[in-house]
């Protein structure tokens, strides 16, 4: 009956996080509270007591210092409006995780976010086609980018889940080889940057484990343990100038990084230490996000934030991997590919959807066995 009522406030907050106005607003975070009231138990149970309390205190801090923009930052009605969309997207993950952990290990799940994917992709693709603006396709997933980012996610899960189904009599391929061709497709048409590297970098790394197998499982776990600190340690070097590309370079995202910087170091010590609230940055005649997770939270909620969201993330990642006892090796990859995407992409602006369908099913591989039984299978 529980697991009954998990999927359906599950499917009914990824509709919600889709539709615009408060109405949908107050229906997702009911599903939200509801879920994390009914698993109260059986989450702790499967991540640890400490591991939840954990979550629970990332997203009250972050709370606080919503609060605290809110009574002493400078923001208009609408800047606190766009304040909450950021800071929902911020604790996403530990939202997430409070409230679906536990429905995360069904096959339900992937078979769900798969099909809404490949929906968007499709859509996404007769958009290009067809449209001179196919960025206008979708509000929530705003530019192709966002669909890209959640399919090269969801891909290596597909992956992981048509390794289970191989030795089963009368499992058809036909899905999977259809989400492959959808979401290459969409891709090459895109013609973006990040997905053309990151698609690049996961079929590089399903030949290794091919050739090389088992010898790599302590290499990666090591590289993706250090990758969250290695990246933000990138990103602000080259933001402060300390490492110097040019910033025409990354599609005109150092020159972003960099604005980005100078605008964090030119604020009062309240916004150093809290943020602004907001993560525009004014890029001479255009103003822009600032295409990068960590610089996004700095600027959002200062160097107390940032310092509370990458030690979070980082052991809530090492959990996670924890959690999957090396069974897949495709949650390695989604787990890096999602963090190169969110360190050059500006998916902390309101893209709640995309944080949703990318940490269902990156919790998915981390609680999901690699032998399940016939009767789990649900995806054909």
């Amino acid at each position: 009956m529980r697991i009954d009522v998990g999927k359906l406030l599950l499917l009914i907050a990824i509709i919600c996080s889709i539709l615009p106005g408060i109405i949908p607003e107050v229906v997702l975070w009911a599903c939200l509270t509801i879920s994390a009231y009914i698993y109260r138990n059986t989450i702790p149970s499967i991540i640890g007591k400490s591991s939840y309390r954990r979550l629970l205190v990332v997203v009250i801090m972050f709370v606080l210092l919503f609060s605290l923009q809110l009574r002493h930052g400078l923001l208009q009605s609408d800047e606190k409006f766009r304040l909450f969309g950021l800071t929902k997207c911020i604790i996403a993950p530990y939202i997430i995780g409070i409230s679906f952990f536990s429905i995360c290990k069904e096959r339900f799940v992937l078979k769900t976010v798969a099909i809404i994917t490949a929906l968007f992709s499709i859509v996404y693709m007769i958009a290009i086609i067809l449209s001179r603006n196919p960025d206008a396709v979708s509000y929530q997933l705003g530019s192709v980018n966002g669909v890209t980012g959640v399919d090269l996610v969801v891909l290596p899960a597909v992956v992981y889940s048509s390794q289970d189904q191989s030795n089963i009599k009368g499992s058809s391929p036909f899905w999977r080889y259809s989400y492959y061709t959808i979401v290459t497709a969409l891709v090459i048409l895109s013609s973006s940057f990040t997905a053309t590297i990151v698609f690049a970098l996961q079929v590089i790394a399903y030949i290794m484990y091919y050739f090389i197998g088992e010898r790599m499982n302590k290499a990666i776990k090591r590289f993706l343990l250090l990758l969250l600190l290695v990246i933000m340690a990138l990103s602000i070097c080259i933001a402060t100038g300390n490492i110097y590309i040019d910033p025409w370079e990354l599609r005109t995202r150092v020159g972003i990084w960099n604005n980005s910087y100078n605008q964090f170091m030119a604020g009062d010590r309240f916004c150093r230490l809290f943020g602004t609230g907001n993560d525009i940055v004014q890029m001479m005649a255009n103003r822009q996000e600032a295409h990068n997770v960590f610089l996004e939270v700095l600027l959002i909620y200062g160097i107390v934030g940032l310092v509370i969201f990458t030690v979070c993330s980082y052991f809530s990642t090492r959990r996670i991997i924890q959690l999957s006892r090396g069974e897949s090796k495709s949650i390695y990859i989604s787990i890096v590919s999602y963090i190169i995407i969110i360190s050059l992409h500006p998916f902390y602006t309101g893209l709640f959807l995309f944080q949703i369908l990318s940490i269902t099913i990156i919790l998915y591989q981390a609680v999901c066995k690699t032998h399940i039984s016939n009767r789990q299978i649900s995806l054909q």
